[in-house]
């Protein structure tokens, strides 16, 4: 498949904007499109332990590899293959979300805790907000520069909002606290929200507030929405995780939308990109835990 100008095996668009009109989660949901599956680790060697977070429409990505000095985050590219990002001075760090900009979120262990990073190419980790007795992790960013996460406040979560012009802001979501996943160039958020049934993943922005996604299990996570308002998370069941996509259509389990015959299931869906394409972990037919790529057929409808 190409993954921008990468080519491993079935064919996909590379770069630009997607046709908005073209609504591939609500069509899936009504005509039962399936997905094509990627394992990462058949990229080379050096996926074999490493994990996707972020997933841009040029098909660069970033997340966390295992090395001989622990977890690292990286920025993977086409061109670059896997750079390791270092840390902020502690032992490990995790790269979360890559917009379309190439720019990287993320967090990183400090001599005193952890704190939220900006990264991009040419230019080292920089912390975006101080840590003090407030540990922060950032967790999504738009091609506005718009940085949403989370800052952890003993046992309570308060979503924050990071812009170079106004600093950091902290958004009201719930009065039981919450952990924002990512958000879109509309500047709708995502995450999971503490209620009085547990965890539940949710939709926020400035116009229409809160919105809980359900769950089709125990809890439920969100981690990711894209330009079209789709969004992927994780369902939390009794038999275990379940990767999910939701749209306007209602909440899928993407295990169902791929070819039972692979034998996998996908556990969690991490990120995704505006044509549709989904990365995450899930577990093979043997039972080893492997990082996979999604890829939408296109619905004939």
């Amino acid at each position: 498949m190409a993954i921008g100008h990468f080519s491993t095996t079935p064919a996909i668009q590379s770069s630009g904007n997607p046709k908005p009109a073209l609504d591939l989660g609500e069509r899936m949901l009504v005509a039962g499109v399936t997905y094509t599956l990627t394992d990462l680790g058949d990229l080379g060697p050096e996926w074999q332990d490493s994990y996707a977070y972020g997933l841009n429409n040029e098909g660069e990505m970033v997340g966390i590899t295992n090395t001989s000095a622990g977890h690292r985050a990286f920025y993977w590219s086409p061109q670059t293959g896997m750079v390791h990002l270092g840390t902020l001075g502690g032992g490990w760090s995790r790269a979360t979300a890559i917009n379309n900009r190439g720019q990287v979120v993320g967090y990183s262990e400090t001599l005193e805790g952890y704190a939220a990073f900006f990264w991009q190419v040419g230019t080292p980790l920089e912390a975006l907000v101080a840590i003090g007795p407030n540990w922060s992790r950032a967790t999504g960013i738009n091609d506005a520069q718009q940085v949403v996460g989370f800052i952890h406040r003993g046992q309570h979560h308060d979503t924050f909002e990071w812009q170079a012009q106004t600093g950091l802001q902290l958004i009201p979501i719930g009065d039981r606290g919450c952990i924002a996943g990512g958000l879109n160039n509309w500047g709708q958020i995502v995450g999971n929200l503490c209620t009085s049934d547990g965890w539940r993943a949710f939709l926020w922005d400035a116009q229409d507030g809160l919105r809980s996604l359900g769950a089709l299990g125990l809890d439920s996570s969100a981690t990711d929405i894209n330009n079209h308002g789709h969004v992927i998370g994780t369902l939390h069941t009794g038999s275990g995780d379940r990767a999910f996509l939701w749209t306007r259509a209602g909440m899928r389990d993407l295990t169902l939308a791929i070819d039972p015959k692979l034998g996998w299931t996908l556990e969690r869906a991490t990120a995704l990109n505006d044509w549709g394409q989904i990365v995450g972990r899930g577990k093979t037919a043997s039972g080893e835990e492997r990082a996979f790529l999604l890829t939408p057929a296109q619905p004939d409808v």
